[in-house]
């Protein structure tokens, strides 16, 4: 089977550890796999505004699936091909639990993100590059009432930083309750939280569905719990040598780390 489209995650995944290069092996193999015919994607759980700088240096890839699946791009029209957005009331319901349990997070909407004043003071970098926090905070849109600022806008999905720690298991045993939400991670101690039925293996189906790609055409890449429906999508599953163990299990092979370049040993292998 020929491998026709290659989803790949971002932090952990294609871009090294400081969250913002892509290195010059991995852009070279994916340069010569778009020159063979095969289709790119980047699959992230960022909004356009915190991705854009990434697809900057990789500008043969064509798709972008962001927000875990939620909406999706076509990088080279700039068209938003589709969205799997919030029904307002369960945007409601999640706010309240948010600040119910006094949570830090930004909300992603119409490809850019939201923070309210109030919390920016509490914004937790989680041990993350200095370098990779300040360009983040740079793209982070203040607002003073999201509820009243997002109100009839496509709301794709919220990204919890951080909670107190006593309230961090309350406030997951409260989201699972409602089952409302899709609740994953991609950095130790956050949530990334999408309404029910939204995930990067959803939003692959139904790019491939557009493209008429089959699964058994599909070569996908993920390190986090975030990816695993990606990776049950794709026959061609790989997870990174640093992923999660649940996320090694789920996949079919295991490439070397996102540090060694991982996912152009991959594409050397079986498409180059």
């Amino acid at each position: 089977m020929s491998i026709q489209l290659i989803a790949m995650d971002l932090d952990g995944t294609l871009l090294k550890d400081d969250h913002m290069t892509v290195s010059q092996r991995n852009r070279e193999a994916l340069r010569r796999a778009a020159e063979k015919g095969v289709q790119l994607v980047l699959a992230s759980g960022r909004t356009w505004v915190h991705l854009e700088s990434v697809a900057g240096q990789v500008p043969f890839t064509q798709y972008a699936l962001l927000s875990n699946g939620a909406a999706a791009r076509d990088l080279h029209t700039d068209e938003r091909l589709f969205t799997f957005h919030f029904p307002w009331e369960a945007f409601r319901k999640l706010l309240s639990l948010l600040h119910r349990y006094n949570a830090v997070f930004e909300t992603y909407c119409d490809g850019h993100s939201y923070l309210e004043r109030r919390i920016t003071g509490r914004f937790d970098n989680k041990g993350l590059p200095s370098a990779f926090i300040d360009r983040l905070k740079a793209s982070l849109t203040i607002v003073d009432n999201l509820e009243e600022t997002l109100q009839g806008h496509v709301i794709e999905k919220v990204n919890v930083f951080s909670t107190p720690e006593e309230n961090y298991e309350p406030l997951l045993s409260a989201l699972h309750q409602t089952s409302l939400f899709e609740i994953s991670s991609a950095i130790i101690g956050n949530m990334e939280i999408n309404f029910k039925g939204v995930n990067k293996g959803a939003g692959l189906e139904k790019l491939c569905n557009t493209l008429g790609i089959a699964p058994e055409n599909v070569m996908a890449f993920g390190d986090a719990t975030n990816d695993l429906d990606m990776l049950q999508y794709a026959d061609w599953s790989f997870a990174m040598a640093n992923a999660d163990a649940q996320v090694k299990e789920a996949a079919r092979y295991e490439t070397a780390s996102n540090e060694e370049d991982g996912v152009a040993q991959a594409i050397e292998r079986f498409i180059l």
